[in-house]
């Protein structure tokens, strides 16, 4: 049984706001002055159950609503005659769970028993959010149990291939998710699962398969529901998604990678330029990562100091020449500035523009010192790593 620690549930309700970001398209940015920017970076990251900041190998990533399940979770324990399912599974995004409590500390849980058609499903990895997070595993009959504090707290099931993702009660998102509410006395959730297509495929970059890169399935056209999965030590990936939809597929490798991110199709780079994969049962989509370019640097204010906690964005070129659609769209990848200013940018052999805008966004230039995506002056990534400083300048 995992605890969750103190201050679990103070923040539940603000890490669902930021998750809902997402529903403005795999959003990048819920902080900044524009919150409708997505690289594959952000969106193939993003996680539903995880709290938005980085790692130190991957980038700042916003949380990830799921998709629309048609089952529904219950709050007691349904009778199962079935013989336990057990998928095959591609390891999940990596979550630390906080260390066990003594039950002394927290003496109430969350438990109960995920299935689907009526049958156990084990290794679901059962998230319970708040400021920080507790996650656990369902055994092979498919029961499981978090120890808890008194508390409001969201709940999220996260299975194996072939079936998909949900929120409590079968929310789609975090703007449809139940909470699990615990006042005195444990709690029984339980969870059926339904059972949908496998998008899989193997991501690759100089010939070989990648591990740990996060892969995300975004819904395509007027679906804004998003699946993720993470490579195994070869390169393959497993997501369960919905039938009958188009996604478009986003891979993002570990910081660390020679490669670059990127969305499925040619020269994909940015959301835009992704081609969409229509899904009407188990379909197989390889990816092939680009490699690094680095593009770094220093972010200047007005006044000639340096702007610590800025935001330095790449975007890709040709589209749009409305400001709001070109960063909605064309975000290659975004990183943040440090305290002397610094910035560092893993990018794509491609072309590109950059914006970079100050905390709190008073401050902010295209460049090479211009006022539009449209005036701001390319630079070309494709043969070597690149630096160039950045000076903002008032709106």
């Amino acid at each position: 049984m995992l605890s969750l620690p103190n201050g679990v549930t103070k923040g539940w309700v603000a890490m669902w706001q930021r998750s809902a970001c997402w529903l403005a398209l795999v959003v990048a940015a819920c902080a900044g002055p524009s919150p409708r920017t997505t690289s594959a970076s952000d969106a193939a990251q993003a996680s539903p159950q995880a709290p938005a900041s980085a790692s130190p190998e991957q980038p700042a990533v916003s949380p990830t609503p799921l998709a629309t399940p048609t089952a529904r979770a219950s709050a007691t324990n349904a009778p199962v005659t079935s013989p336990p399912v057990q998928p095959t599974s591609t390891p999940r995004p990596t979550v630390t769970a906080p260390p066990a409590s003594s039950p002394a500390a927290f003496p109430y849980t969350i438990s109960g028993r995920v299935t689907s058609g009526g049958a156990p499903v084990g290794s679901v990895r059962v998230d319970v959010l708040g400021d920080r997070f507790a996650s656990t595993t369902t055994a092979a009959d498919g029961r499981y149990e978090i120890g808890v504090p008194n508390g409001t707290f969201g709940l999220f099931f996260d299975p194996p291939a072939p079936f998909i993702a949900e929120y409590h009660l079968d929310a789609a998102s975090t703007f449809d998710a139940a909470p699990v509410r615990v006042s005195g006395a444990s709690v029984t959730v339980n969870a059926e699962l339904v059972r949908g297509a496998t998008l899989s495929g193997t991501i690759t970059c100089g010939g070989a398969g990648i591990a740990n890169v996060i892969v995300l399935a975004a819904g395509a056209g007027p679906q804004f529901d998003s699946y993720r999965g993470q490579s195994d030590a070869n390169g393959e990936y497993r997501i369960g998604v919905p039938t009958g939809r188009r996604y478009q597929i986003a891979a993002a490798p570990p910081r660390s990678s020679a490669c670059a991110a990127a969305w499925w199709g040619t020269d994909a780079y940015y959301r835009e330029a992704a081609e969409p994969v229509a899904v009407g049962g188990d379909t197989r989509k390889d990816v092939l990562l680009p490699p690094a370019r680095r593009l770094t640097g220093t972010v200047v204010r007005a006044d000639g100091t340096s702007a610590a906690g800025a935001t330095v964005e790449a975007h890709g070129v040709g589209y749009f020449a409305d400001a709001d659609r070109v960063r909605f769209l064309t975000l290659v990848n975004k990183t943040g500035t440090d305290a002397a200013g610094r910035y560092e940018l893993i990018l794509p052999p491609t072309v590109v523009r950059v914006y970079a805008y100050a905390q709190g966004g008073a401050e902010e230039a295209w460049w090479d010192r211009k006022g539009s995506y449209a005036a701001a002056t390319s630079i070309d990534m494709a043969a070597a790593d690149r630096s160039v400083e950045i000076r903002l300048a008032a709106r």
